[in-house]
């Protein structure tokens, strides 16, 4: 008995799911065999050895969500395409993340004061040293033989017991110094950055600039601002998407409020049953007090203002270089290794299109994401291995492009609010000749097997 065939509805009903879905398989399937592609490249890496004092090189990554969109949507494509390969190649890197604006700007400020502290500091204990060997050595004719004899005592005591004198990897192996890959190989090989996002890159650009153009310790006029700056709350209802960025507003800060504590009942010791029964129900009632106020702590400790900038663009040209900065090269007192602005620099853009008018476009790149994988993945080759430049002002327009998908309502909000993003990016020529950017365009592009041996079989059949 001959079955019927289905209906010319069903059968493009089918035909249309059929063509989604495998469009959709096909493209995850490209992605994976990118990435792994990728990561079987840079193995090698994490497979060497390693000296046990020794530190692998690590980078710093910036991540910053999009104009209108949270933080997982940057944080999805480092997942995806850059840290599986950073992992692979056995580097090491600390992730900074910013859901306001400002926040990566002040944190990378924030360091570089920090280091030229360390800086000051290290020149002043110098300083000390050169003084005290000088009035040293005028003095070391005098007490020498009452000095030779407490050295003699001090040896002749018994030594406390230590159990490291008698373990053999103590005893035979003296422990050493750790000591970071950084400081060990080029500093233009050393460490580096990534900025996912257009946004981080903006303000790792502005917060280098302050950090060294700026004065080191907080100006009165940003003390007076935080001070003037009225608290806004934050209702329970639902926040306007066109100025929602990460979990917040960009933009926008929210004051502290002081927490007032619940008054506590005292239970006198002589109490009846009865009068003691309320005062035993008192902590269970308390307890969701208790868990209010620890939600309403971790909410403000979230709220907290971005501090603003120590110095704005327009003031750039008008500030001078400090002298604990003037050196060529910065070297880290703490580590030994090159500072990070000086270390190569890679932007990863964010493509995230959003609104009902932009729906094909939005279909389109779900279904050529491989494109993106490997393109990310190349440039993430390109930083693991170091192939880098010199930094140019054209530099400045790194990932530019992604501003075309930011919501245009979005983008004059910002305007009429003064953000730093829609800002133009402007960088002084005496900060940015210390940076470096990384290039992938010096490293040759990864092919699978089969495709290398497909090309060498027509170049030898021609």
């Amino acid at each position: 008995m001959w079955k019927k065939l289905p209906s010319p509805g069903w059968l493009a009903f089918g035909t249309v799911v059929s063509a989604g879905a495998s469009g959709i398989a096909y493209d995850k399937y490209q992605q994976s065999q990118t990435r792994s592609l990728y990561m079987a490249h840079v193995e090698k890496g994490a497979t060497s050895p390693l000296e046990s004092n020794l530190k692998p090189r690590k980078l710093i990554v910036l991540v910053a969500p999009p104009p209108n969109d949270y933080l997982d949507t940057s944080l999805t494509l480092w997942r995806r395409w850059i840290k599986p390969i950073l992992y692979s190649s056995g580097l090491d890197y600390e992730i900074v993340t910013g859901n306001k604006q400002g926040e990566i700007r002040s944190e990378v400020a924030s360091r570089i004061r920090q280091l030229r502290k360390d800086l000051i500091s290290q020149e002043q204990d110098q300083t000390e040293e050169k003084s005290w060997s000088w009035s040293s050595w005028f003095k070391s004719g005098r007490n020498t033989a009452a000095q030779e004899t407490a050295v003699e005592e001090e040896q002749a005591k018994p030594s406390p017991f230590d159990i490291r004198s008698v373990l053999g990897v103590f005893y035979h192996n003296e422990p050493k110094p750790v000591i970071l890959e950084d400081s060990l190989v080029d500093p233009s090989v050393a460490g580096g950055v990534i900025c996912v996002g257009r946004g981080a890159y903006k303000e790792y650009i502005a917060g280098i600039h302050e950090g060294i153009l700026g004065p080191l310790e907080e100006p009165s006029k940003v003390v007076a601002a935080a001070s003037a700056a009225p608290a806004e709350t934050v209702s329970s209802g639902t926040v306007d998407s066109e100025t929602l960025v990460g979990q917040t507003p960009l933009g926008t800060s929210v004051e502290a409020s002081p927490v007032e504590a619940s008054p506590v009942e005292v239970v006198p010791v002589e109490t009846t049953a009865a009068e003691a029964a309320p005062a035993e129900a008192a902590p269970a009632e308390a307890a969701p007090a208790e868990a209010a106020a620890d939600e309403d702590s971790s909410e403000k400790k979230k709220d907290v203002p971005v501090p603003k900038a120590y110095i704005l663009p327009s003031e750039y040209s008008n500030a001078s270089i400090p002298a604990e900065l003037s050196k060529p090269l910065i070297i880290d007192p703490k580590t030994g290794a090159p500072a990070f602005f000086e270390q190569p620099l890679l932007v990863v853009a964010v493509p995230n299109l959003s609104g009902f008018t932009t729906i094909p476009t939005r279909i389109s790149r779900f279904y050529q994401k491989r494109f993106l994988c490997e393109q990310v993945s190349h440039s993430t080759l390109a930083a693991v291995e170091s192939k880098s430049r010199p930094f140019t002002t054209t530099d400045l327009d790194l990932g530019a492009y992604e501003e075309l998908d930011w919501p245009k309502s979005w983008v004059e909000t910002g305007k009429e609010r003064g953000s730093e993003w829609v800002q133009p990016l402007q960088g002084d020529d005496r900060v940015l000749h210390r940076l470096r950017v990384v290039e992938p365009a010096l490293v040759p592009s990864i092919q699978p097997e089969t495709t290398k041996e497909n090309d060498e079989f027509n170049t030898e059949k021609k």
